[in-house]
C-alpha cells in the first residue's frame, strides 16, 4: 500500500519526470559527440592515407611506386603499420603486402593480412585495415592501407566515457530530482498540515513562510490572506451570532410575555386589540432588524459588486438634502448644505442613498431639538477623490466610543432610549467597505462630523456617467 502512495505521489512522478528529460537531453548529447568523435577520428585516418598515397604517386611511373613499396615492405610488418599493394592490370600482384582483389577507387575496408605480426597481448580479430585505392593509367591499381586498431581503442575509450558520463548525470539527475521533490513535498506537506489544522477548527493556524519571495511563497502569503478573511469572516459570523442571541432576546421575551399576560389577565376585547397592535409593531421593528442584518450580510459578501455603474453624487447627495431638509425645519433645526456639482463616482446608486439617508437618519435620532445638520461634497484636497461630509451640533461621540457605533448592534448609554436597532452605522460601514471608502468620525465642537473619502479608483474624471 506504501509503495503504491509513493508510486502515484506527486513527487515521485516529478522526480521519474525530470530523471527522464536530463536522461534524454544527456543521451541526446552523447549521441552527437560520439558521432562528431568517429567523424574526426575517421576523417583523420582518410587524411594520413591520402597524404601517403599523393608521397608514393609523385614518384612517377608504376616502377618507382614498386621499387618504394618493395623497401617499405622488406622489413618485419607490424600490425600497426602501413600496407601497400600494386598490381597490374591483369589482376597480378606487383609489389605490396596485400593479397590481391578487384579494383575499387576510394576508401575500402579491408581484414589484415596474415603476415603481420601482432604482439602478444593483440587478438588479430580486433585488428583490421583502412585503405585508400586509386587505379592508376593503364589499368594498374594502387592501395595504401594502415591499421586502425588504435583508432578504435580510442573510439571505444569515447564511447566508455560518455557511457560513465551518462551514468553519472543520470544519478545525479535522480539525486537532483529526489531534492527538488523532498523541498516541493515538504512545503506541500506543510499546507496540508495547516489545512488539516484549520479543518480542525484552529482557524488562527497559517502557513509558515521563507522569506525567499518564490512562488510557494507568494501562494502561501495568498493563502494566508485568504485565510485571515475567512477567520475574520467567522468571527464577524460569531459576533452577528452573539449580538442576536443577546440583543433580540429582550424584545422577543418581552413579546412573549405581554402576550402571556394580556391571554391570562385580559378582560374585554379593547385589552386584547391593543396587545396585538403593540406585537405587531414589535414584530415589525424585528421584521426590520433582520432585514438590515441580511442586507449587511449582502453587501459584505461582494455580491452587489456587479450592479456597480457611474454615479453622480452630486445629483444624488442634492436628493438626499431635499428629502430630509423638510424633517429637518419641522423639529426647528438648522439644516446647511454645501453639494460641489459634477462630482461622479463608481458604485451601487441604491447603496450610496442608502449610506447617506442613513448618516442623515442617525443624526436627526441621535442628536437634541435644535442642533444642527451639515452636508457637504466637494472634490478632495487629494487630486482624483471626493470627499462627503456629514456633521451635527449635538452632544458628540466620545472618541473611545467612535469605532465602536460601526458595531453591530452597539447603541451608546445615551441613545438607549431612542428607537433603532443600532445597525444604521454598521449597515453604512459595510457599504463604505464595499465601495473602498475611508469612514471616520472626527469631533466637530460641538457634535460629531462623519468624513467619508472616496478613493480615486470609484472616482470619475468629473466628467459625467462615461467617465
Amino acid at each position: 500500500m506504501l509503495r503504491i502512495r509513493v508510486l502515484s505521489s506527486l513527487g515521485f512522478r516529478m522526480t521519474l519526470l525530470y530523471a527522464v528529460v536530463v536522461g534524454v537531453a544527456a543521451l541526446l548529447a552523447f549521441t552527437v559527440g560520439a558521432r562528431m568523435a568517429n567523424s574526426q577520428i575517421t576523417k583523420e585516418i582518410d587524411e594520413s592515407l591520402a597524404d601517403r598515397a599523393t608521397q608514393l604517386l609523385a614518384l612517377g611511373g608504376s616502377d618507382e611506386i614498386a621499387a618504394s613499396i618493395v623497401r617499405r615492405t622488406s622489413e618485419v610488418v607490424t600490425a600497426r603499420a602501413y600496407f601497400y599493394l600494386l598490381q597490374d592490370a591483369d589482376g597480378r600482384v606487383v609489389a605490396g603486402n596485400i593479397p590481391p582483389m578487384p579494383p575499387h577507387a576510394g576508401y575500402i575496408d579491408l581484414p589484415l593480412p596474415d603476415v603481420a605480426v601482432l604482439r602478444k597481448e593483440d587478438d588479430r580479430d580486433d585488428h583490421s585495415l583502412r585503405g585508400l585505392g586509386i587505379v592508376l593509367a593503364g589499368g594498374s591499381y594502387f592501395v595504401v592501407a594502415r591499421d586502425i586498431y588504435d583508432f578504435n581503442v580510442t573510439k571505444e575509450m569515447i564511447f566508455d566515457t560518455y557511457a560513465g558520463g551518462l551514468l553519472v548525470t543520470l544519478f545525479i539527475a535522480l539525486l537532483g530530482a529526489g531534492l527538488i521533490s523532498s523541498i516541493f513535498m515538504r512545503r506541500l506537506k506543510a499546507i496540508e498540515r495547516t489545512s488539516t489544522e484549520i479543518m480542525a477548527g484552529n482557524l488562527s493556524e497559517r502557513i509558515p513562510l521563507r522569506g525567499g519571495n518564490n512562488e510557494f511563497d507568494r501562494l502561501s502569503a495568498h493563502l494566508n490572506g485568504m485565510l485571515d478573511l475567512i477567520e475574520m469572516l467567522m468571527s464577524n459570523l460569531r459576533q452577528v451570532t452573539d449580538d442576536i442571541a443577546h440583543d433580540l432576546r429582550t424584545p422577543l421575551t418581552r413579546l412573549r410575555q405581554r402576550l402571556e399576560r394580556t391571554r391570562l389577565h385580559a378582560a374585554n376585547l379593547t385589552d386584547y386589540e391593543t396587545t396585538v397592535d403593540q406585537a405587531i409593531r414589535e414584530t415589525d421593528s424585528l421584521l426590520e432588524t433582520f432585514s438590515a442584518l441580511l442586507r449587511i450580510a449582502e453587501i459584505q459578501s461582494g455580491a452587489r459588486r456587479g450592479r456597480f455603474g457611474p454615479v453622480d453624487l452630486s445629483a444624488l447627495t442634492l436628493t438626499i438634502v431635499e428629502t430630509f431638509v423638510p424633517v429637518a425645519e419641522d423639529q426647528g433645526r438648522p439644516f446647511d448644505s454645501d453639494v460641489a456639482p459634477g462630482i461622479w463616482v463608481r458604485g451601487d446608486h441604491d447603496l450610496l442613498c442608502q449610506l447617506l439617508a442613513n448618516l442623515v437618519q442617525n443624526t436627526l435620532t441621535h442628536t437634541p431639538a435644535g442642533s444642527g445638520i451639515g452636508v457637504s461634497l466637494a472634490p478632495s484636497a487629494m487630486d482624483g477623490e471626493a470627499h462627503l461630509m456629514v456633521a451635527d451640533s449635538g452632544p458628540g461621540i466620545p472618541a473611545a466610543e467612535r469605532q465602536k457605533v460601526f458595531q453591530r448592534f452597539y447603541r451608546m448609554d445615551s441613545s438607549r432610549s431612542t428607537p433603532g436597532s443600532g445597525l444604521g452605522l454598521s449597515l453604512v460601514a459595510a457599504i463604505a467597505d464595499l465601495h473602498g471608502m475611508r469612514v471616520s468620525l472626527h469631533d466637530n465642537g460641538p457634535g460629531v462630523r462623519v468624513d467619508i473619502h472616496f478613493s480615486r479608483s470609484s472616482c470619475g474624471n468629473g466628467g459625467g456617467p462615461n467617465a
